[in-house]
């Protein structure tokens, strides 16, 4: 429903004269490191300037796809062809799902909703616009750029590219394989599940690890003071340059965490939830070995390696107990 035509003429490198209303969208198009249009077939784009109805690709062959023009907000749900172009206009609450196929995903100025399908496949680039977006990846092999705005992406499943690139992001891994690459610092980078590597911004970023127990987290901090909360699985922590705070807290205790690079008088480690626990008591029990001061809590056998530090008198002062 309410696709109104193919595009007759025109070309990518002027957006408009292939129906683009957005100035965001028609950016990322024009840009040929972004989105390789030549690969597109412009008679297999259709548009869309209806108000009503819900926007099916399942019929789009390969290397087409569908330009929305509407003014009002659309839905939009992605078929299974290889190579699929959907642009979004810039209507506040605009939808679009993916298929199971392959294509590149543009949202608009408008605050919008842009997720994969549920069902197993489909490879696609997203690129959220500048407005506050949610983004959301099911599965699939995906990269996601979140645009400006302050934004929501979660990713429940799949192998997930992420950069998050607004101006306060909250991001969310909670299952599948993910990477995530913070741009600008202020906002929230969790790896709440599946396997997840979190790359810090230069500035502060609060950094969570995975409630999961057979997860591996990986997460560095980049330069600011960040703070870094380990998860229950495995875990590999760097603060990279600032003041950083390393928290290791009972609520998500048993993993085995090992610290690159603290670096003792301008780090923190952070304990918390550990009944009777206290500064002398934790390094008293403390381990010197050749590798790092290893650390046991026996609450629940949580394990902290303090890697390159070798005396763990050193770290008093360092430590918080709360």
């Amino acid at each position: 429903m309410a696709i109104t035509g193919s595009i007759d003429g025109g070309n990518f490198s002027n957006p408009t004269s292939v129906g683009v209303t957005s100035t965001v969208v028609g950016a990322v198009l024009s840009n040929a490191t972004l989105v390789n249009t030549s690969t597109l077939d412009m008679g297999k784009i259709v548009t869309n300037d209806g108000t009503d109805g819900i926007i099916t690709l399942a019929a789009t062959p390969d290397n087409g796809g569908v330009v929305v023009t509407a003014v009002t907000a659309a839905t939009v749900v992605g078929g299974s062809g290889v190579n699929q172009l959907i642009a979004s206009n810039d209507a506040y609450l605009t939808t679009i799902t993916t298929g199971t196929g392959s294509g590149t995903v543009i949202g608009g100025a408008g605050g919008q909703l842009l997720g994969t399908a549920a069902e197993v496949g489909g490879s696609y680039q997203i690129y959220a616009g500048s407005g506050d977006d949610t983004v959301i990846a099911a599965s699939g092999n995906n990269t996601i750029t979140s645009g400006h705005g302050n934004n929501i992406v979660a990713a429940f499943g799949g192998n997930n590219a992420i950069v998050a690139s607004g101006t306060n992001d909250t991001v969310i891994a909670a299952g599948g394989n993910n990477l995530i690459l913070a741009i600008n610092p202020g906002g929230m980078l969790a790896g709440l599940g599946g396997n997840t590597t979190i790359v810090g911004s230069s500035g502060d970023d609060f950094i969570i690890g995975s409630s999961a127990s057979d997860a591996t987290f990986m997460a560095d901090g980049g330069a600011g003071n960040d703070v870094i909360f380990a998860g229950k699985g495995t875990n590999a922590l760097l603060g990279g340059e600032g003041r950083d705070m390393f928290v290791f807290s009972s609520v998500y205790g048993g993993g085995k965490s090992v610290i690159g690079d603290f670096k003792a008088g301008t780090d923190t480690l952070a304990i918390s939830g550990y009944s009777g626990l206290t500064v002398g008591s934790l390094l008293n029990s403390a381990v010197n070995t050749a590798n790092g001061v290893v650390i046991t809590l026996g609450q629940d056998n949580t394990t902290i390696l303090i890697s390159g530090v070798t005396d763990k008198n050193t770290l008093n002062g360092s430590i918080v107990i709360g």
